[in-house]
């Protein structure tokens, strides 16, 4: 496993194990659906009979009055019980905002749980302030970061168990390639199949055509299909797939992403393949699925370095003319894969 899921999965294991909650919860980074996944079991093991006007106050990090964040931490709750206090985009707050809230943590309410939480995908947060070095020594720090792609797997599959799903090795790919390794979008492509599929054996079985029933997916599984003709060079297929992407309305920036994204993976494996390195050296290297790892070895094998460079080359110039040019998007774009094919 990978550092970052391994530090997710640490945290809510320990949250789970733990006799009571901290009081204070520092929650950060860049995965969206793994930090609210943990803001929720916070909230669960504070509050367990669940939140209510009496019990949990919500302030914003930029605009917050850090004595009110204080005085709330420090009112007792009207009802009796442990009161949480949720600062959110705890990224954003002032120099003098944090300085108040380290100044707390000195003599914490014994009553009531503080938790700062940030989505830092467009302004980090700072490790260099007084309350970031206090909240690791008096609560729980967890920064939540982004997937690598070989990672993404292991939180599908988990995913898919929890609903009763199983997926086939190809449906994984499918799905991943598809989809992305963006973990809310890949929860929610699970939610559809597990609705579409409805209730029946313990554990219902997903292959490709399965997915390919969910009239969401179809159009992805025809990219996953594309960039997969275009890696195997076969330009007659890539050409055909193409048009009818581009018939169903498919956006052609879309496309093109898709194929940058396939021909830098098979750049990496190459690139790992030359260095001599075995498959679990390349999932780990390449960032990549092991599931894909064979996969692309076959595709790395197809091409030489400079047709690879070639190939990236015609994608950035392909966007560039994509955005640009009077061109119908079609020409464009069969000109990309006839330079890709060869």
């Amino acid at each position: 496993m990978g550092k970052a899921s391994d530090a997710a999965r640490g945290f809510f294991v320990e949250l789970k194990k733990a006799a009571e909650p901290a009081p204070l919860y520092l929650l950060f980074g860049a995965e969206a659906f793994l930090l609210q996944m943990a803001l929720d079991e916070v909230t669960r093991a504070v509050l367990p009979k669940g939140p209510n006007d009496f019990n949990m106050d919500v302030f914003y990090g930029k605009d917050a009055d850090p004595h009110r964040i204080v005085g709330s931490c420090e009112t007792l709750v009207l009802f009796g019980g442990r009161r949480l206090v949720l600062v959110k985009e705890i990224h954003r707050m002032g120099s003098a905002g944090l300085e108040a809230l380290a100044r707390y943590l000195d003599d914490p309410s014994p009553m009531a749980t503080l938790v700062c939480h940030g989505l830092t995908q467009d302004k980090a947060l700072s490790k260099q302030t007084g309350f970031y070095r206090k909240a690791k020594k008096v609560g729980v720090v967890q920064e939540f970061e982004a997937l690598r792609e070989w990672e993404v797997g292991t939180f599908l599959r988990r995913q898919a168990k929890s609903r009763g799903l199983q997926l086939s090795e190809v449906a994984e790919q499918a799905l991943i390639q598809a989809v992305g390794s963006d973990l809310a979008s890949l929860d929610g492509a699970l939610e559809k199949v597990d609705l579409y599929l409805g209730p029946g054996e313990k554990v219902r079985q997903v292959d490709e055509e399965s997915l390919r029933e969910v009239v969401a997916m179809t159009r992805s599984l025809e990219v996953f299909e594309f960039t997969d003709a275009l890696a195997e060079r076969r330009l007659a297929r890539s050409l055909h797939l193409l048009v009818e992407m581009l018939e169903q309305g498919q956006n052609g920036i879309g496309i093109n992403r898709m194929v940058s994204r396939q021909l830098r993976q098979i750049w990496q494996v190459k690139a790992a393949m030359l260095r001599g390195l075995g498959k679990n050296d390349i999932v780990k290297v390449a960032g990549v699925s092991p599931y894909f790892v064979d996969r692309l070895q076959g595709y790395a094998r197809r091409f030489s370095e400079g047709q690879l460079r070639r190939g990236l080359h015609a994608t950035l110039e392909t966007d560039r003319r994509l955005k640009s040019s009077r061109l119908k998007e079609r020409v464009i774009l069969e000109e990309m894969v006839v330079a890709i094919c060869g």
